[in-house]
């Protein structure tokens, strides 16, 4: 049974009917949906570009804005550089970016390396 409103009529629907039949009406109906949600969308995206050009103008004439942005982007390659020397285990170059990033004022907590037997479990020094 389909229930609703005929989306090119306007007009109540209540009838029992083959799925396959039923198809066209549905496309219809999903076409102008989707439609709904683009343009919503688009509305949004409209406006965080205004209120982004907005606020890049206020921060240009803001004495320590070019600071602020070149240590934001620093900020963001370090953390890039952290992850990567997580990822290929470089020891040296993942202590580098926690010294870095500590200089910037952003915590960055280390774990301790635990080495791990055979079947996953940690291995404690014995005394």
């Amino acid at each position: 049974m389909l229930q609703g409103k005929n989306p090119q009529t306007g007009l109540d629907v209540q009838e029992w009917g083959c799925s396959i039949a039923w198809i066209p009406l549905l496309l219809v109906e999903n076409s102008a949906k989707t439609a709904g949600v683009q343009a919503a969308t688009e509305s949004f995206r409209n406006e965080m570009v205004q209120s982004n050009n907005i606020m890049t103008k206020v921060l240009a004439q803001s004495g320590d804005a070019k600071k602020a942005m070149a240590t934001a982007s620093s900020i963001f390659e370090l953390i890039g550089n952290h992850q990567e020397a997580i990822d290929t285990q470089d020891d040296s170059k993942e202590d580098k970016t926690i010294l870095h990033l500590s200089n910037n004022k952003v915590k960055v907590k280390k774990e301790k390396k635990v080495k791990k037997d055979g079947n996953n479990r940690k291995q404690h020094k014995r005394k």
